[in-house]
Parts: C-alpha cells; sequence; structure tokens
C-alpha cells in the first residue's frame, strides 16, 4: 500500500509541470532514483525493490573498490562482508519506505 504511494509520487518526478519538492516529505532522491525503472501500478512493488537492491549492490562494490585501492585486498573482503552483515542495510530500506519516522534521541 504505502510502496504504490512511492510509486506514483516518482512517477510524477518526471512529468513537467509538478514540482516534486511539495510531495517528496525528504524522500525526494529515492522518488528521481525509483522514476529512473518507470515503474507501473502493477510492477511496482518489484521493481521498487530491484532499485533498491541495485543500489545496495553498488554501494557495496563501490566500498570494497575504495578499501582495496586504499589498504589492500584484505581490506575490501573486511569490507564487503561488514556492508553485508550490517544491521541498518536490512533495515534502511524498510524504514525509508515506511509512513513513520522513528526519532531516537541520546540521552544527556
Amino acid at each position: 500500500m504505502d510502496e504504490y504511494r512511492h510509486i506514483s509520487r516518482a512517477q510524477l518526478v518526471y512529468m513537467p509541470g509538478y514540482n516534486p519538492i511539495e510531495f517528496a516529505h525528504g524522500k525526494l532522491l529515492l522518488y528521481y532514483w525509483l522514476g529512473l525503472f518507470a515503474p507501473q501500478r502493477n510492477t511496482g512493488s518489484v521493481m521498487g525493490r530491484l532499485s533498491i537492491a541495485i543500489a545496495s549492490l553498488i554501494t557495496a562494490a563501490t566500498s570494497a573498490a575504495i578499501a582495496r585501492r586504499f589498504f589492500g585486498r584484505q581490506a575490501a573482503i573486511f569490507a564487503l562482508a561488514f556492508y553485508a552483515l550490517a544491521p541498518m542495510h536490512y533495515l534502511f530500506p524498510s524504514a525509508f519506505f515506511s509512513k513513520k519516522r522513528r526519532i531516537y534521541k541520546c540521552p544527556a
């Protein structure tokens, strides 16, 4: 349900006459990224999840390449393992698509 709303907004981002900042609510880059894949209503959730998976693979490859360039092969393997096992890697996409935003405060 929530994904369909994001997909309909992603379709509007590339249409002339719409100001995407009015309806983006902090998710403007997500809408531009989803709009690149031109999702339709019936394939929207698959395309939305596939686009997030592609972005995750690009991020993993980039972090491994940077680690390998500066620190060697073992650092690249460590960077990939850290990226694959990091909890935010699994929690962030679902939190990004959710309606409710939780704000956590540090204890003073």
